[in-house]
């Protein structure tokens, strides 16, 4: 029987018709979840620095579009985890690809033993590291690909990798520039790098005049805006077109970092505006990456994990609240003496000028005839003029090596660590001093060779596997008490961890920082050391219970085949 519709009204048929289209889209999208449930590879993109705190802000605020539609899909679960401390990038990528992080005590630090400084900033260090953390062991990289990280995971494919930096032979260095080639040989790609750059290159100029026009306190720009253009861009659309690349030929492990939210946090703060506004640009990224998994009708299967390796805390830099820094009060406390401070400076400028000289490296190399010296000289020259303190050995008599809300000292009177008793005895009150300074939170030491731990409040002694404690506990004010004490214990057993470990002082509010950052992490309290993680609903894994980052590696082991890796329940 045929129905008139009378014009101007809606047609019923026009609205079944949608719905029915509709719930066929509904039923083929579950359909690919489901086809894709069981991975034969995996993809992890790590979002550098997220707290899950703060991604949980961001995805209810609308931030994250793309990572609300994954959660509300029900195909994927998310859940923090503790990383461990110390807190930082090449701590928790060494026990995911690894399993193992038990000898990095820090972002940087002094091997007393030969008086060398070993520091992720330089691929020397990095490299060195890697070949003793993967002693023994198969990397979850192994046969796949690494983009933008600072461990390799032995990874056959590496593009913007900080320990691979200096070690690629040139085959493998112009498979990395191929993605450049397909960026700026491709109209579409290079005029979305140019437009993106010039955006991010005006977000920046605003929003620095923006807090100055508010009276607030930032950092100094130094080379940020141009840092913020190849976190947000460059390395970017490079891990980004790296991983679709890969998805086509079945690589079975992809493994790639998005840096833009930590470069912005460290710069403006972790729960500033700035901040979340990076990551808008990272969730683009992710969709890109899972859409091409679920287009992908043959071939490897993959589940896609999203996680952060750290998390932040905001920060105020010690020399801005109280006016010097840490290195001018040691010196202000010791009646002798040089004493020589290390701290950060840009990483991603770092990162993009080694990856430059180790290109123009592998270019000499080849023998181009006259244009060899001037390739080695381009490299050379790029290699004296950055990163020069991240290189030099110390000679002085006092080393102090912060990184962010921790700073590890080292009194280089003697190779061996040295205990309390003898750090008195050469620079008496030099303790006392840290101890009663309100911006020091916590210092870790050792005295007559058992762990003792300091604060303003109290101490605790570890005598015979005893626990004793003089005053008020120092660790009762943190949530997590527990755990941060056996993870300082740990850290402390460390072979290189320094003669002192200072900890900034921690508030609910902000952290202090012993570098120039107004998010920080590496240290205890807050944000720092929970992290989340985001992962196909199929996988059984108890990841909320995860202490550190290491216990990761055997969620991931199982994929390449490594009989060390136990497989995620079905």
């Amino acid at each position: 029987m045929n129905q008139t519709v009378p014009a101007g009204a809606s047609p019923v048929l026009e609205k079944q018709s949608t719905l029915r289209v509709l719930r066929s889209s509904l039923r083929e999208k579950t359909k690919e979840w489901k086809e894709g449930a069981r991975g034969d590879g995996f993809i992890i993109m790590q979002i550098d620095g997220l707290p899950h705190q703060i991604l949980m802000k961001a995805v209810s605020e609308g931030h994250m579009p793309y990572l609300q539609s994954l959660l509300a899909s029900g195909h994927f679960n998310v859940s923090r985890y503790r990383c461990g401390i110390p807190g930082n990038t090449p701590a928790t990528q060494s026990g995911i690809m690894y399993g193992e992080n038990g000898e990095i005590p820090a972002f940087r630090w002094l091997r007393k033993k030969d008086d060398t400084l070993i520091s992720f900033k330089n691929p020397l260090s990095a490299r060195m590291m890697e070949k003793r953390i993967s002693k023994d062991r198969q990397g979850i990289l192994h046969g796949g690909s690494s983009y933008v990280n600072l461990i390799s995971g032995g990874a056959t494919r590496s593009v913007f990798t900080l320990s691979t930096f200096l070690t690629q032979d040139m085959q493998k260095r112009l498979s990395g520039l191929a993605i450049f080639l397909l960026i700026f040989l491709n109209i579409v790609p290079l005029l979305r790098t140019l437009a993106s750059s010039v955006l991010e290159l005006s977000r920046e100029l605003f929003e620095y005049l923006e807090i100055r026009l508010k009276g607030r306190t930032q950092k100094s720009e130094g080379f940020f805006p141009i840092v913020r253009i190849f976190s947000n861009v460059l390395f970017f659309e490079v891990a980004t077109m790296g991983a679709l690349i890969d998805i086509n030929r079945g690589k079975r492990a992809i493994y790639l970092t998005y840096n833009g939210y930590d470069e912005a946090a460290h710069q403006r703060g972790p729960e500033t505006k700035y901040a979340l506004k990076a990551l808008r640009v990272i969730d683009k990224g992710i969709r890109k990456v899972v859409n091409r998994t679920l287009k992908k009708k043959r071939g490897m299967r993959y589940d896609v994990f999203v996680l952060s390796d750290h998390g932040q805390h905001p920060s105020i830099p010690f020399r801005y609240q109280y006016g010097e820094s840490l290195e001018n009060f040691i010196y202000s406390k010791v009646e002798e003496g040089r004493i020589t401070q290390y701290g950060g400076g840009e990483h991603v400028k770092d990162y993009l000028m080694l990856a430059l000289s180790s290109t123009l490296q592998g270019f000499a190399d080849q023998n181009l005839f006259f244009m060899r010296r001037m390739f080695k000289n381009l490299a050379r020259y790029i290699e004296r003029n950055i990163g020069q303190e991240e290189r030099k050995t110390s000679k002085e008599s006092i080393s102090i090596l912060n990184s962010s809300p921790m700073s590890n000292i080292y009194f280089n009177f003697s190779p061996d660590r040295v205990d309390l008793e003898e750090i008195e005895r050469v620079y008496p009150g030099l303790v006392g001093a840290l101890v009663r300074h309100e911006g020091i939170g916590l210092i870790v030491c050792s005295s007559n060779g058992e762990p003792l731990i300091l604060s303003r409040q109290g101490r605790v002694f570890y005598r015979n596997g005893a626990k004793t404690v003089d005053g008020e506990d120092p660790l009762k004010p943190f949530e997590d008490a527990e755990y941060i004490e056996q993870e300082i214990l740990t850290q402390m057993a460390m072979p290189e961890a320094g003669d002192l470990v200072l900890y900034g002082a921690y508030s609910d509010s902000r952290v202090i920082n012993f570098e120039e950052q107004m998010g920080g992490h590496g240290g205890i309290g807050g944000m720092q050391n929970t992290p989340f993680i985001l992962y196909p609903s199929g996988v059984r894994f108890p990841f909320r219970d995860v202490k550190n980052a290491r216990e990761l590696y055997h969620v991931f082991a199982r994929y390449t085949g490594n009989p060390g890796g136990d497989p995620p329940a079905p």
